[in-house]
């Protein structure tokens, strides 16, 4: 099998603070300390005819894994702030974070894999598949990111993150996306 990353632009890396914009408030309604937004668009693909099958030319697949640079940010801490970007605390937030940004990679590896296994009848039909592959994908990764952060209640239950991040980290070393999607 293919390494399931290859069709990834972008992912795996590893996040620094350097990857959001300090804030010294927070946005209205939200409790959190830090947020990363990304999106994994597809690229632009080819398609060819095989047999009677229309599919995308898997030299072709391609989806970027982007971090949305305008909505990812860390508060800025100050003395009555307990997890600020200085410390310990600093890391096990980044750490957290990082989570969401190595989910949202396996997401997009899942989709690109998906894509490899679209046929169609037709170039519009294939299309349709291709749209309803990426939101099924964009529905799986939000209830995903939902679960991450409630089980580890953001990153403050150190026991559940440790489990989460066992669970991220094989994933990716086993090259399985599916893990999760």
């Amino acid at each position: 099998m293919a390494d399931p990353f290859a069709d990834v632009d972008g992912w795996p890396r590893q996040l620094s603070w350097s990857d959001f914009q300090e804030r010294s408030v927070r946005p209205p309604g939200v409790h959190e300390n830090a947020e990363i937004r990304y999106d994994f668009p597809p690229g632009n693909f080819r398609l060819v005819r095989r047999g009677g099958d229309i599919l995308i030319d898997p030299d072709s697949i391609s989806v970027a894994l982007e971090v949305d640079a305008s909505e990812t940010w860390v508060l800025r801490g100050g003395e009555d702030e307990p997890r600020t970007r200085t410390g310990s605390e600093s890391e096990k937030l980044l750490r957290h974070e990082q989570g969401h940004f190595d989910l949202a990679g396996l997401a997009a590896a899942a989709m690109a894999r998906r894509f490899r296994e679209l046929r169609g009848s037709g170039a519009s039909a294939l299309q349709t598949d291709l749209h309803g592959a990426k939101e099924e994908i964009d529905e799986v990764c939000d209830d995903l990111q939902e679960r991450y952060d409630h089980e580890t209640e953001h990153g403050l239950d150190e026991q559940a993150q440790e489990r989460w991040n066992r669970r991220i980290r094989r994933a990716i070393q086993e090259e399985r996306p599916e893990e999760f999607y």
